[in-house]
């Protein structure tokens, strides 16, 4: 018997009004529809790991509209980017180009929607087909910016991404 079997047989035991009633545990979830996904995704039928279709127009100018909300709020702007009361040089001009977006931006929108959707499909295993076929995002349309390899890591590089989703959102998926 495997440790799932285990638990579902296991009574959660419910006090109510002195007595105690037993109910079966449910480890099942309910399945993911396309309601429980943001706007720019749609969850596509079919085969045995979940396919999420992503319009690119939507998920860029949704993401990159928050991120640009968000950090036009001074109290938003972490410590670490502050020295002696201003906003150090390099995410100064990081910030201004959310105006006019780089593949870092890009990037950290990117790495920002997998993550929202990780949590969206409570699972890490599904495929993200993403539709853009006018290639208007490809990274290689914009500037570097602060670089892709900030954004998402790599081996000499960062997870900043990481971190603005979980200054936006206040959590990662687990």
């Amino acid at each position: 018997m495997g440790l799932l079997d285990f638990l579902r047989r296991q009574p959660v035991e419910v006090e109510q009004d002195e007595q105690v009633v037993e109910l079966p545990v449910r480890l099942v979830r309910p399945p993911v529809t396309s309601a429980d996904l943001p706007d720019y995704a749609e969850l596509a039928s079919g085969g045995r790991i979940p396919v999420v279709n992503v319009d690119s127009s939507g998920m860029y100018a949704a993401w990159l509209l928050e991120l640009q909300a968000y950090y036009s709020y001074e109290e938003n702007i972490p410590s670490e980017w502050i020295v002696q009361g201003q906003v150090k040089p390099e995410w100064a001009e990081c910030l201004l180009e959310l105006d006019q977006p780089t593949a870092y931006w890009l990037e950290v929108a990117y790495q920002c929607m997998k993550l929202e959707l990780q949590i969206a499909m409570r699972t890490f295993k599904f495929e993200i087909h993403i539709h853009d076929a006018s290639k208007r995002w490809n990274q290689k349309n914009f500037e570097q910016g602060r670089g892709v390899h900030m954004a998402a890591g790599g081996v000499r590089g960062s997870h900043e991404a990481r971190e603005h989703f979980m200054r936006l959102r206040g959590a990662m998926p687990v």
